[in-house]
């Protein structure tokens, strides 16, 4: 089972990964940024805030 939400368009030009210590965000615009963060404490902070957009955005 695959369970998505949706965001609004005008959030659609960064795509935001965060794996282990790691923070890479892709910034989709004429020209291109990628930026990576290693911080635990970084990774930590952009976790928690998912978790706390996943439970109350609504579908």
């Amino acid at each position: 089972m695959v369970e998505y939400k949706e965001i609004p368009r005008e959030f659609s030009q960064v795509s935001l990964f965060v794996y282990g210590n790691n923070v890479v965000m892709f910034i989709l615009t004429e020209n291109p940024l990628t930026i990576k963060i290693e911080s635990k404490e970084v990774a930590k902070l952009y976790k928690d805030q998912f978790e706390f957009m996943w439970k109350n955005i609504k579908n």
